[in-house]
């Protein structure tokens, strides 16, 4: 209903300034200054309210309507063919049975029409963004059932084979062979070794990281990290798995582009009182500076990065400095704090 409210208000103040600007013998259907002036009105009007719709009211609605530069090419000739075919209808008109009202309510009619199509696509574009954001979310979890199935396997086979461990260090014992006894309780302790290691409270958060981790150690890139976060963050999984994954998978992926010995990323997830700050930071070839750009500009996962950080009131910066290159995240409000005396 905003949008139908822009079009028929620009097309209605766009006449009726057109008459105050012009004279009496100017403002006829058929005279080309009423033509142009008209136009170009209604696309002045048009652009400020489209201004206006995106800088304010999605601003602070948190609206999750698409307003990029396509959206607003694509919606701004709407009033402008408007007023051509208006013109048109009205100009060539000799039947004195078909009224102004009539061509006016056509034209206004058609207009809905199309706005309505403009809705239902960006409906169905945004249910396909939310099916990408669940079929991702649902990889990560299917992967964390594997390793828990993985794990459970692990923890048969280790309690299978405890008894024979056993009987073989009491044998050992028993022929007074304390020495190899002893050796044998050491060898022991790396399969008792978890897994996984302990990065983050959230399960989720804590498999994403060991996986990023284990493939940036298989590609030789030295990793440091700092994680510091709260298990009462109340941020959907999507959004951990979906922005710091790929702006790990970003660092990974730049720092195999160069030689092993200049690998380096360092990751830092912390909270600070109720926001979440990520940054990340990998070594980089300073000739890619442009093709970063357009990846950062055009690539698949920064675009749904952008996509959540607009819903949830995020923001981020993207810098280089010598020979690194920073992406850093901040995401608000993340915390959920202790109510009603929780511990």
């Amino acid at each position: 209903m905003t949008l139908i409210s822009i079009n028929l208000i620009c097309e209605v103040l766009s006449l009726h300034f057109t008459k105050i600007i012009l004279n009496a013998e100017l403002t006829s259907y058929g005279s080309p200054t009423f033509f142009i002036t008209s136009i170009t009105i209604t696309t002045l009007i048009g652009v400020a309210w489209i201004v206006i719709l995106k800088f304010s009211i999605v601003k602070e609605a948190k609206s999750e309507l698409s307003t990029n530069l396509s959206f607003i090419v694509i919606l701004l000739p709407i009033p402008i063919l408007s007023i051509i075919i208006l013109f048109g209808l009205l100009i060539g008109n000799n039947n004195d049975k078909i009224s102004e009202i009539t061509i006016t309510i056509s034209v206004i009619f058609l207009n809905i029409c199309v706005i309505f199509l403009y809705k239902i696509t960006i409906e169905y574009q945004k249910n396909q963004y939310n099916l990408t954001l669940r079929k991702k979310n649902i990889e990560v979890e299917y992967r964390i059932l594997n390793e828990i199935k993985r794990n459970r396997t692990n923890v048969l086979k280790l309690k299978h084979d405890l008894k024979n461990q056993y009987l073989t260090i009491l044998g050992l014992i028993e022929n007074e062979e304390v020495n190899e006894a002893i050796d044998y309780i050491k060898s022991s302790f790396d399969i008792l070794e978890p897994p996984t290691k302990t990065y983050a409270a959230d399960g989720v958060l804590n498999y994403l990281l060991n996986e990023k981790l284990a493939e940036a150690r298989k590609n030789q890139i030295n990793v440091d990290h700092q994680i510091f976060v709260s298990k009462n963050i109340k941020i959907n999984n999507d959004v951990l798995t979906i922005v710091i994954g790929n702006i790990i998978d970003n660092a990974i992926q730049a720092s195999k582009r160069i030689k092993p010995i200049d690998r380096y990323v360092n990751i830092i997830i912390k909270q600070v009182n109720n926001d979440l700050f990520i940054e990340v930071s990998n070594n980089y070839n300073s000739e890619e500076i442009f093709t970063r750009k357009h990846r950062k500009n055009k690539g698949l996962g920064m675009k749904n990065i952008d996509d959540l950080l607009q819903q949830l009131g995020g923001i981020q910066r993207h810098w280089t400095k010598e020979r690194r290159y920073f992406v850093t995240i901040v995401i608000f409000n993340v915390y959920k704090g202790n109510k009603c005396g929780d511990n």
